[in-house]
């Protein structure tokens, strides 16, 4: 039994050293491993603070991004309200003013000035043909009056050139 003792012994005693050295083994690579580890942290905190950055500033652009949407909505407004060659409609303000809602890198201005422009044509068209109307009635009008007053500066001229000799006869012979 002391002979199975001694390789049980030295059995136990040759995986205790093994398990020793493989945990020696370990703590080598871990030492070895702490500074990459480390160093992954800073590197990860330093990701960290840049991204937290990154999105106080994201948040700082939206925040300014909708106080000028809101500003330029009120512009938008003001100057409907100020303009006295074309006034939009409610519709027409609220579809102009979702441009400035959803704008985006790839949004385009021009947009907003085609609608308007397509409006204010919409307008201007029957405006102008109303105004060219006008004027052709103002200056038929004017014509009327220019040949009435002077038929009557021709009835007074013939008139007084009429004797009144013949005007007496011509109105008896008239009636």
């Amino acid at each position: 039994m002391s002979g199975d003792r001694k390789c049980i012994d030295e059995k136990q005693f040759s995986d205790v050293k093994n398990k020793i050295y493989h945990a020696f083994q370990i703590l080598q690579e871990t030492n070895l491993l702490d500074p990459q580890a480390e160093e992954l942290l800073k590197q990860r905190d330093r990701i960290k603070k840049e991204l937290d950055a990154i999105q106080r500033d994201m948040s700082a652009k939206d925040m300014l991004l909708v106080q000028e949407q809101n500003a330029w909505k009120e512009a938008l407004y003001a100057w409907n309200r100020s303009n006295t060659e074309l006034i939009l409609d409610s519709e027409q303000l609220k579809d102009c003013s979702r441009y400035a809602q959803d704008f985006k890198e790839t949004s385009d201005f021009a947009e907003v000035r085609k609608t308007v422009t397509d409006i204010w044509f919409s307008y201007k068209n029957p405006l102008e043909l109303q105004m060219q109307e006008e004027e052709k009635e103002y200056e038929q009008k004017r014509l009327e009056k220019e040949q009435n007053s002077q038929n009557g500066k021709t009835q007074k001229i013939h008139s007084r050139n009429v004797p009144k000799r013949l005007e007496r006869t011509g109105s008896v012979w008239m009636h």
